[in-house]
């Protein structure tokens, strides 16, 4: 009996303590909803920029590539080691040299070397005097 008048006097105490529970997190609820709602939108836009920004540097770093750079018609020639090659003087009359394309290979041979106006100040094309 004593239990069962227990029973009796806590139940509906905690219906009211379940109820009183349930309306402080809807209130909660409501309350961050508009912060929410401010954080996904703040994100959405934050991602969008960062999407932009990388395609703009996916841009400029496709354009270096030395692919997109064979393409406008460059190429580039290596020697035997399979170093580029940057100046005419890094080689000898005689020695061969690969040349890469956008489409293909070309194998050559040095058969004169020319030293330009930025390297020697000399006019572009002249004849390097020491062919060795």
């Amino acid at each position: 009996a004593v239990l069962a008048d227990a029973r009796a006097t806590i139940a509906p105490r905690v219906v009211r303590l379940g109820a009183a529970e349930r309306r402080r997190v809807d209130a909660a609820r409501r309350a961050i909803a508009p912060v929410e709602a401010r954080l996904v939108t703040v994100t959405r836009d934050r991602l969008a920029a960062h999407r932009r920004d990388l395609g703009v540097l996916a841009g400029r770093l496709n354009a270096l590539s030395p692919l997109s750079v064979l393409a406008r018609g460059y190429a580039i020639a290596t020697d035997a080691s399979g170093r580029a090659v940057r100046a005419s003087t890094e080689v000898a009359v005689g020695d061969a040299l690969r040349i890469r394309l956008h489409s293909g290979t070309l194998d050559a041979r040095v058969t004169g070397r020319h030293v330009s106006e930025v390297a020697s100040g000399r006019a572009v094309g002249d004849p390097d005097v020491d062919d060795g």
